[in-house]
């Protein structure tokens, strides 16, 4: 980052966030399964060397944790953004004692939410996925303009094309409009579920007849345990309890998969899609 000028600082900075590296805290009523936490907006960012006034940026990570009533809680859990908030009067290799605090509750629709994600560039906006497939996104009352945390929230959207648990959702850029340059960062919802199918969605569609934009039927034959957008890019990856992983791209759905890679082997591989013909770049043992 371009606050860390030297060697030294960068090792330092390391040395500081494993001190808050390790925060446990129970929620009586949570899932223990589905949990997220909210990207750090810009005024979090460490203050320069011209600005003292540290405390006022302070901004601890909100942890988003799913309920068994369907209900989300919000917690503030008491780790900084930013490890430079460490109070100087504090010994740096002291363990640091975080008390998390209920900043807010939304949602209580009785079935328990398998799947929680942040949207990331307006980090006031949530989506989840449900047990029975459906899928809620929530976003503050005046969520072109979002608020803190803390802001009053409305359900932007129900889908309900899914009819089996929605183990994972990530956001991507509209390729179609932007020309897959990360510009209109987070306006497709792409959601997986144990159907096998995705399902793509603009969140921000005032229509609701155009809200979803594409589906991939049976784009595995088994569950689908996780997508991922690749930053910047109109594409984004799925993987299955099929063994396949899978990369799409939004604007070329329908031409079916771009790549597609089998994992059978037990093994964890790494590959760069430019370069797929020429195998994995790295492959691991997991066994």
């Amino acid at each position: 980052p371009p606050y860390l000028t030297t060697e030294e600082e960068q090792q330092q900075e390391d040395e500081n966030l494993i001190q808050y590296s390790t925060v446990e805290f129970k929620v009586k009523e949570s899932t223990g399964t589905s949990i997220a936490i909210r990207p750090p907006s810009h005024s979090a960012l460490p203050p320069s060397s011209s600005n003292s006034s540290k405390k006022q940026r302070i901004q601890n990570l909100t942890v988003a944790i799913a309920n068994l009533n369907g209900s989300i809680s919000f917690y503030d859990s008491g780790i900084p953004v930013h490890n430079h908030h460490i109070p100087e009067s504090q010994d740096e290799r002291q363990q640091v004692e975080c008390e998390p605090k209920l900043i807010n509750s939304i949602g209580s629709g009785g079935v328990i939410i398998t799947s929680i994600v942040y949207h990331p560039s307006q980090h006031d906006t949530i989506a989840v996925g449900r047990k029975d497939g459906t899928i809620d996104v929530y976003a503050p009352s005046n969520y072109e303009s979002p608020g803190g945390a803390t802001a009053a929230v409305k359900r932007l959207h129900h889908f309900t094309n899914h009819f089996k648990p929605i183990r994972s959702l990530t956001f991507s850029s509209s390729s179609s409009s932007n020309g897959g340059n990360g510009s209109n960062d987070g306006a497709l919802l792409i959601t997986g579920s144990d159907d096998g199918h995705i399902f793509i969605y603009d969140i921000f569609s005032r229509s609701t007849s155009t809200t979803m934009v594409s589906s991939i039927p049976n784009a595995h034959t088994s569950w689908i345990l996780s997508t991922c957008s690749i930053p910047n890019s109109s594409r984004f990856v799925t993987c299955g309890a099929d063994g396949k992983i899978k990369v799409w791209d939004t604007s070329l759905v329908n031409a079916g998969a771009v790549h597609t890679f089998d994992t059978v082997d037990g093994k964890i591989k790494v590959w760069d899609t430019s370069l797929v013909n020429a195998g994995a770049v790295h492959t691991f043992d997991t066994v």
